[in-house]
């Protein structure tokens, strides 16, 4: 059951599903200081694979549609305050 409150499938807010599809694909695209951010094919990849388990299946599959023809817009990082 979700965390923290035993909350699954739509009983999760639009928006908490939502960003849990975005938080995913950011995470698996990111570079870590441990490990480099993977393809942006692969993620929305396992994003697919994992539509309706993982995350929420119909945003999971839209986020998919719009990201296939997008280029990967990634930031630098900031510099870290002294």
């Amino acid at each position: 059951k979700g965390y923290p409150f035993g909350l699954v499938g739509e009983e999760i807010p639009f928006m908490g599903r939502l960003l849990a599809v975005a938080d995913g694909f950011d995470a698996m695209t990111s570079d870590r200081p441990y490990r480099p951010g993977m393809p942006k094919e692969k993620a929305l990849a396992i994003l697919t694979e994992g539509a309706g388990t993982q995350w929420d299946r119909d945003l999971a599959l839209a986020f998919v549609e719009l990201m296939k023809n997008r280029p990967l817009l990634k930031s630098e990082p900031e510099e870290a305050m002294p």
